[in-house]
């Protein structure tokens, strides 16, 4: 009754199918394939996105398509990684939905998760709720290839980070400060808070945000 339906079933079978067979890696909504085997046989290098955010799919797609073959070298997973580097690096031109200045918490603080996942072996790192660290998808990988943990998450996963020599900084902009700001003036809202826990619906817990909003509150440093 839906060929539409039908036909995108068959499209995402077939992919899911192609991606747990040959040498791909998968990050958040990228995927890229590219058959590792010995010359003369070329390498065919393709770069599949959720959203048109075509400097990170180019970045991925150079880096694999300039990677010359040696045994073992996991190039679809450094294309992976290259792509998603480029939208940490470059929050701005993904509409800010991956990396550094994205939208904060109700603390003000930016954090990033990222997963990855090796489909020649099944093998997925993650981290979540990372603060401090710019190339999430970067120490995703770390985990997958240094620990036998599939996900780190908060303090955790940056003290990792350190300890895997990446340098921590800090992930808030103007943008996210303003934004953050502007959330609190409206009453915090809207928020994920349901029943007595929302702040616009509890007194107590309204007033105890508005002291800690002037300074009357210390905030808890993590």
């Amino acid at each position: 009754e839906n060929p539409w339906f039908f036909r995108k079933l068959w499209f995402v079978t077939t992919l899911c199918v192609i991606v747990l067979m040959m040498g791909s890696a998968v990050f958040g909504a990228m995927v890229v394939i590219r058959t590792d085997v010995a010359p003369p046989n070329p390498p065919w290098p393709l770069v599949l996105g959720t959203w048109t955010f075509m400097n990170s799919t180019r970045a991925a797609y150079k880096l694999m398509n300039e990677s010359k073959y040696e045994e073992g070298k996991r190039i679809a997973l450094d294309g992976l990684e290259t792509g998603g580097n480029y939208c940490e690096l470059h929050p701005w031109e993904c509409d800010w939905t991956v990396g550094y200045g994205g939208s904060p918490n109700e603390l003000g603080e930016t954090t990033l998760d990222a997963m990855v996942m090796w489909a020649k072996t099944r093998e997925v790192g993650a981290v979540g709720y990372m603060k401090n660290i710019k190339k999430a998808i970067s120490v995703a990988r770390k985990v997958m290839e240094e620990t036998y943990h599939t996900l780190l998450i908060g303090g955790e996963a940056t003290q990792f980070a350190v300890e895997m020599g990446f340098v921590k900084e800090d992930l808030s902009t103007d943008r996210t400060r303003t934004m953050l700001k502007n959330w609190i003036a409206n009453g915090r809202q809207p928020n994920f808070w349901v029943g007595k826990h929302n702040y616009s619906s509890n007194e107590v817990q309204s007033k105890l945000m508005r002291k800690r909003d002037n300074g009357e509150i210390e905030r808890k440093k993590t």
